[in-house]
């Protein structure tokens, strides 16, 4: 059960605390904003960075890690992941793209896809993105080699058939809308 007195803490805690090599800051801040037990918050070593190991690796294994296009902020995280710096230094970085595409192969997306590879890599030749695709044969009820094959109307396109079809509803005065003639009624 929650008791409002297990966040303070007492300076025979603070002192316990000290004792294990963990500082003040670190013990409120575990106990009250992180919720800890006081018991695991007194108790659990500090987890320290060790960027010494970072540096030495990097005056050993840097030339090749550069030599294969990892950087150096890279390299560390690598190593931080636990990597070995042999494996750190000589994988090459992976673009961004290629690493989604490695992704979207495993993906449970893939099976269940709505649309084959083929139709969208035509729908992307005409011009016809993904989202555009699918908002034609969902929402629009398009057949779907239509929805890939027809290309997106410019702004100006658009703009002239919204224009056509105005002036055929309505006629050549736009202004008839708003003001339509009166009828006067005679009495």
């Amino acid at each position: 059960m929650y008791n409002p007195y297990d966040f303070y803490i007492t300076p025979e805690e603070f002192a316990q605390a000290e004792a294990n090599g963990i500082c003040k800051d670190t013990l409120i801040g575990r106990i009250r904003r992180l919720g800890w037990s006081k018991q695991r918050a007194l108790t659990e070593p500090v987890k320290f960075q060790d960027r010494e190991r970072g540096r030495v690796e990097w005056s050993k294994w840097g030339k090749i890690a550069e030599k294969n296009g990892v950087s150096r902020s890279i390299f560390t995280g690598r190593l931080r992941l636990g990597w070995d710096s042999e494996k750190a230094a000589n994988t090459p970085k992976i673009d961004p793209h290629e690493h989604a595409k490695r992704l979207n192969e495993f993906s449970p997306r893939t099976k269940r896809r709505k649309f084959s590879e083929d139709l969208v890599k035509l729908a992307e030749s005409n011009g016809v993105s993904y989202k555009n695709l699918q908002y034609r044969v969902t929402v629009k009820g398009w057949d779907p080699y239509t929805a890939a094959t027809t290309p997106v109307m410019s702004l100006r396109e658009v703009q002239k058939k919204g224009r056509e079809a105005f002036k055929k509803k309505y006629g050549s005065n736009p202004n008839a809308i708003f003001f339509p003639k009166r009828k006067v009624v005679q009495t």
